[in-house]
């Protein structure tokens, strides 16, 4: 073999070696961007990990989409997964007290929501309001829901955390991948 041909074989073992290691740095980037943003959002809101995790899907890079995507969800997520707490019924001499369910979206901020009522229908628990519709004799309910994860992920705080720890995570994880790349080839 001629120094020519095993030049041009070097040169693609380094062109693959690049390619692999630029994927999958840019895959494990995108999951720690995707926990960075969890973690910075649940400085702000009053959700669970795993909640907001479950809401938020990681597509990763492919040798034919060269880039990860991180896309969340734009249905709001149940008002029951942010703390939701019914308060006591007020007693019938109380005036002036109304009953209802407490929530905190934000951490911090605790309210009140009139006349709403913590209940599982259709094996799903939810905080739900009446309606004041009746159909078929019965009284319709409205199930009541925070904000979605994309609103969660657009605030510029948790931004602007993603994207830091997105740029940091790839230079390292490149360089490690393609250390590990070059020595295999």
């Amino acid at each position: 073999m001629s120094a020519g041909k095993k030049l041009a074989n070097s040169f693609k073992f380094a062109i693959k070696a690049v390619d692999k290691a630029k994927l999958s740095a840019l895959n494990r980037a995108a999951r720690s961007a995707r926990a960075e943003g969890v973690r910075k959002a649940r400085e702000i809101y009053n959700i669970k990990a795993g909640d907001l995790k479950e809401q938020i899907r990681l597509i990763p890079a492919t040798r034919q989409r060269k880039f990860a995507l991180l896309q969340a969800v734009y249905k709001g997520i149940s008002l029951i997964k942010f703390s939701a707490r019914p308060t006591k019924r007020p007693k019938k001499y109380r005036t002036g007290k109304i009953g209802g369910t407490k929530v905190t979206v934000k951490k911090g901020k605790r309210e009140l929501i009139p006349h709403a009522f913590v209940q599982t229908i259709r094996g799903k628990e939810g905080v739900f309001v009446r309606t004041g519709k009746i159909i078929q004799g019965k009284e319709t309910v409205k199930k009541l829901y925070g904000p979605s994860a994309a609103h969660i992920l657009h605030d510029k705080r948790v931004t602007d955390a993603i994207e830091k720890k997105f740029v940091e995570q790839f230079k390292k994880e490149f360089e490690s991948k393609l250390d590990y790349y070059i020595e295999k080839f």
